[in-house]
Parts: structure tokens; sequence; C-alpha cells
């Protein structure tokens, strides 16, 4: 039975922090820092280490309410109620995958809101409509018309933006590519992979701030930082991610092909060695060598693969050769032999045994040229 109420959930945190870092590359700048969960969903705020250098004032704060799903009456007011208790001078913005159903400030929705908040009177004093309802009768008194008129400005004076996630992804896409990409001049999938992995990295760092119940802070110096790093982990002329932080992913991949017998790799490894663990971490190594073959296959590296590829089909020849000579030959051992030697053929290729281990699995495919095709098994 599935949980549709958690995926639900699940899903708006993730167009929450694909819309966060969307924000933060939007508008990265010294005078800014960036807060996910702190005043409201995601918060732009003045960093107070550099306010002091600049004599005009910050126009680009502001604290944003994101809603993955469809805006009812019921949750137009909580954000409206939000806006109206936050102090700060900040512009009012909320970000929704779907448009509105109704017409968000017609006298009807402000009649709505204004209900709602009255009948925040009697709630606990940390409900939101309560704190509202405390705001409004401070400043206003019981003054209908001026509560109305409060709400009514609110809406006015806030931005309201509908982007579903995959324009969202789209724009982080092409801003990233646009302005920290234009030292990759061969490779488009060079591009894709250092957009990935900012993503990766920023949703990385969030989570651990998280899980330790804080505020996610980025300043420009952090943004600086993760961008920097992944410059120089990929470019035209070098590959290295973060293996730790991929990995789990790669290996949940890796147990979705485990019992499939139609692949060959899956097939081949099981003449190796029977042990699913086993099966299991040489199939993550080959999903991490195809993510490396991908990038530079279609590209002016296309011949450093290929020589790469063909060095270790010529090590498992000269591997079988020598333990069939010496009357030692096992697929088991055929395989740790083998794959124990090194790939040197190419500058790009990352060296340790992930990579190694599946250039080798790689090569077992069934799509794999007949020329340079790795069996373990004799059959």
């Amino acid at each position: 039975m599935s949980n549709n109420g958690g995926i639900t959930s699940q899903y708006g945190f993730c167009y929450q922090k694909i819309v966060f870092i969307w924000y933060m590359l939007s508008n990265i700048s010294k005078t800014n820092i960036f807060i996910y969960e702190g005043k409201e969903d995601i918060d732009i705020d003045e960093n107070k280490e550099h306010s002091g250098l600049f004599s005009f004032k910050n126009e680009n704060l502001e604290d944003i309410q994101v809603k993955s799903g469809v805006v009812t009456k019921e949750i137009w007011a909580k954000v409206v109620e939000n806006w109206i208790i936050l102090e700060d001078q900040n512009v009012k913005t909320l970000v929704s995958e779907n448009a509105f159903q109704f017409e968000k400030d017609s006298s009807e929705t402000i009649d709505y809101i204004y209900q709602h908040i009255q009948e925040g009177r009697v709630k606990n004093k940390l409900a939101i409509s309560r704190k509202a309802y405390d705001n409004l009768s401070k400043s206003f008194g019981d003054n209908k018309e001026m509560w109305k008129e409060k709400i009514k400005s609110t809406i006015d004076d806030a931005k309201f933006i509908v982007k579903n996630l995959e324009d969202v992804e789209n724009d982080i896409d092409k801003t990233y590519k646009e302005d920290y990409c234009t030292d990759i001049c061969t490779y488009e999938e060079a591009k894709k992979l250092r957009v990935d992995q900012f993503k990766k990295e920023c949703i990385a760092r969030i989570d651990k701030f998280i899980m330790k119940k804080k505020s996610a802070v980025f300043n420009f110096n952090d943004f600086i930082k993760i961008e920097t790093m992944i410059a120089d982990n990929i470019s035209d002329h070098k590959y290295q991610i973060n293996i730790q932080e991929i990995k789990p992913k790669k290996q949940a991949e890796a147990k979705q092909l485990l019992n499939n017998d139609q692949i060959r790799e899956v097939a081949q490894l099981k003449a190796v060695n029977t042990n699913s663990n086993f099966i299991i971490r040489e199939l993550t190594r080959e999903l991490f060598y195809k993510d490396f073959r991908e990038i530079y296959i279609e590209s002016t590296k296309k011949t450093e693969i290929n020589n790469l590829e063909s060095e270790a089909f010529s090590n498992y020849e000269d591997t079988k050769d020598e333990l069939e000579f010496k009357g030692e030959y096992t697929t088991h051992d055929l395989f740790l032999e083998t794959v124990a030697k090194g790939l040197k053929s190419s500058q790009l290729f990352p060296r340790g045994p992930i990579f190694n281990h599946g250039c080798y699995v790689y090569l077992t495919g069934k799509k794999v040229d007949s020329e340079i095709q790795i069996s373990w098994s004799k059959k």
C-alpha cells in the first residue's frame, strides 16, 4: 500500500530545495545570505559582514513561501497571515507550482482571510492566525476596514511566481552553464554533470543543517567554495566526483539489476561469484564508469576512451593466457587478476579500483564490440 501523503510531502521538500538553489543562483551576491527554513521557507537577507561596504539600499531581500501543491483559500490565508506577522521590510514572495484557482485579492478572498484571522483569537498563542490576530489588534484595534486594508495591501505588495519543477530545473541548468561553465569548450555532458553536482552539493549541505535541526545558511563564500570545487573536479581535461555522495544512488540502481540474468554483466559476474554483495559492488562500479564514459565518448576524447578499453581487453587476454599456461584458470582468478591491472592509457581516467573495475565489467556487456568483449566464464 503506497503512502501518497508521505510521497507528496517529500515531493514538496524536493521542490522547495530546488527553488532555493534557483533563487540563490539567480541572486548570488556578497551583500546577500540565503536561508533555507528561516523566517519563511526561503529567506534572502542582508549579509551583515558586507552591508557597511555599500551605500545603496539592498533591494534584493525577500521572504519567500514555496508551495508545490494546490493553493487553497485556507493555505493562502496562512501565507498572508505569515507575511503580516513578519516585521522586516523584505519583499514578500510566493513561489507556487500551480496557479491560483480563485481570485487571490478579491473582496470575497479578503473577507475569507479576515474571518480566518478572527478565528485565530481563540487559538494557541503560537498559531499563525493567533499571531496575526494579535498583530492587527495591536495596530488597528477593532477597526474591521483597517484590518481588511492591511490584508489587501499585504497581497498587493507581494510578488507571485508560478513555476513547475521542470521549469525551475531548466532555469538552473541554463544559468549555471552560462555563468559557471564557460571554461568547458568541448563536452556538453561535462557541463550537465557540473550542474547536477552543484545541485547535489547544495542539497547535501541543506540536509546536514536540517539533521542538526538548524536553518541552512549559505553566503557568497559558501557558494563560491562549492562552485570552485566542482570546476576543479570536472572540466575538459579532468573528471572527479564525490563518490561517497553518489554511491548510495548507484548501489540502489545496481540492486535493481541484480536478478536480471538477461543482462550479460550480471550473468558474467555470477559466473565469478554468486554472492549478491559482490555482484552489487561490481555493478555499482560499472555504473560509475558508464557515467564517465558517456561524457567523453562522443567527443574528441573518443580515441582516448577506445584506447582505454582496448588496453583493458589486452590485460584480460594476457591474464587469461597466463592462467591457462600455468593450468590455474578459474573464473574467479581470471577476474581478480585482470581487474588488479591498472589502466594507464587515458589522462582523463580517474585512478583507483572503482573506475578500474567498472571499465572491465562494462566490457562484459552485451552491446560491447565483440572484438573487445570480455567473458569471465569459458562458456
